[in-house]
């Protein structure tokens, strides 16, 4: 159980991980998942994909296709209005080598 608790405390502290406690879920968050769900997005993906837009995070990335395609739509349509970028995991690694090499370059 100590191991546990360690490697929770490490992942919390992390600057690249984000989560959400049980309790931070507001009636809002649920609604947004709702309203995604009506959408033909599954529960525990729109239940993820909330979370990232919530801990404002820049990228979702997913390679289920056929999700990104559907939160895709749901930009579109302004049905999701905050601002997220959606990726698959080999294009996530792309987008982090172009700023690499930016990063280089300056």
């Amino acid at each position: 159980m100590y191991r546990l608790m360690q490697s929770l405390d490490k992942l919390r502290s992390s600057p690249f991980l984000n989560y959400v406690e049980p309790g931070g879920m507001t009636e809002g968050f649920f609604k947004s998942v709702m309203d995604y769900v009506k959408r033909q997005i599954d529960f525990i993906d729109a239940a993820h994909l909330r979370t990232a837009i919530d801990t404002d995070c820049d990228y979702f990335v997913t390679n289920d296709v056929e999700l990104r395609m559907r939160a895709q739509r749901l930009l579109c349509d302004h049905t999701i209005k905050e601002r997220i970028s959606l990726a698959s995991a080999s294009g996530f690694r792309e987008v982090i080598e172009k700023a690499n090499n930016l990063k280089n370059k300056m």
